[in-house]
Parts: C-alpha cells; sequence; structure tokens
C-alpha cells in the first residue's frame, strides 16, 4: 500500500533559500534594522538564480522579517516582527485544527522555553527580582499545619501561577 501524498509537498528552493537566509541571520547575529547583503550576493552566497533570491526575499517580506526597497541605496532591511503579527500568524495556523487539552500543553512545552530562552538577554535585574518574588508567592502549598505557619500563609497573586 502506497502512503498518501495528499499532504505532503517538496519543499520549494525558494523556501529552502528563506529557512538558509533566516539561520544566516541568527548566525551572524543581525538585529533590526541592519541590512541583508544585495541581491546578487545573496545570489551568489546560496548559490540560487535570481527568481528564487527575489522569491525568498518576498516571502521573508510577507512573513515581516524583512522590508524590501529598491533603488541604488534599497535592499532588504531586518525588521522587528510585531507581537500582534505573531499572533496573527499563530491564530491563521491554528484556525483549522481541532485541538484538545492535551495538544495545547504540548504546544506550550515546545514554545514556551524557547521563548523564555529568547527572553532572558532582554531581562533586566528588576524583571528577575519580579520573577523570583512570583515563584516564591506560587510555592507548592505546604502539606502540614507547621509548614503553612512557617510560609505566612502565602497565597499566589501573581498572573504567573
Amino acid at each position: 500500500m502506497r502512503p498518501s501524498t495528499r499532504n505532503f509537498r517538496a519543499q520549494k528552493r525558494g523556501d529552502m533559500v528563506v529557512e538558509e537566509i533566516k539561520r544566516w541571520i541568527a548566525e551572524r547575529r543581525l538585529i533590526p534594522g541592519d541590512k541583508l547583503p544585495k541581491e546578487a550576493a545573496l545570489q551568489e552566497l546560496f548559490g540560487v538564480s535570481k527568481g528564487t533570491a527575489r522569491e525568498a526575499l518576498k516571502s521573508l517580506e510577507v512573513q515581516g522579517l524583512v522590508t524590501v526597497s529598491t533603488g541604488p541605496a534599497g535592499g532588504a532591511t531586518i525588521n522587528e516582527v510585531p507581537l500582534e503579527r505573531t499572533f496573527q500568524l499563530l491564530q491563521n495556523y491554528l484556525f483549522f485544527r481541532d485541538l484538545n487539552v492535551a495538544q495545547i500543553y504540548a504546544i506550550r512545552r515546545v514554545l514556551e522555553p524557547e521563548l523564555a530562552a529568547g527572553a532572558v538577554t532582554h531581562l533586566t535585574e528588576a524583571d528577575f527580582d519580579a520573577l523570583e518574588r512570583s515563584i516564591d508567592a506560587c510555592a507548592p502549598t505546604p502539606e502540614t499545619a507547621a509548614q503553612a505557619r512557617a510560609a505566612g500563609r502565602r497565597t499566589c497573586t501573581s498572573t504567573m501561577c
């Protein structure tokens, strides 16, 4: 019996170049406002045709990762993707999915560590202090009366619980 190919689609060359450009940006630790190499340099760098390079840049632009401008000073500039756009893309992905609670938690297990790791470099000392206070406030419920008295019967008032 042959497997169904209905949901299988070979990745297009332009899509593969998009992923390579993303990796290239991450490896070089480029930030919003930085410019990508000119189109001809991207063609050479990734060994692709002009059409494939343009397709990749257009895809990155549609995703909100770059802005492409024309002219002698033009090219692709890296953008910071707005949170609203990120939510919109995630909503589009989940729109036709019938997820149960277990699947939602599975998604959280994948996403939350990645989001936390990405956020760490942007946190201040005050943010870490607030996180520590939240962790303390959300400590497990004491099992004995003595533990409750020792903990001062704290209750979790943080939105992070």
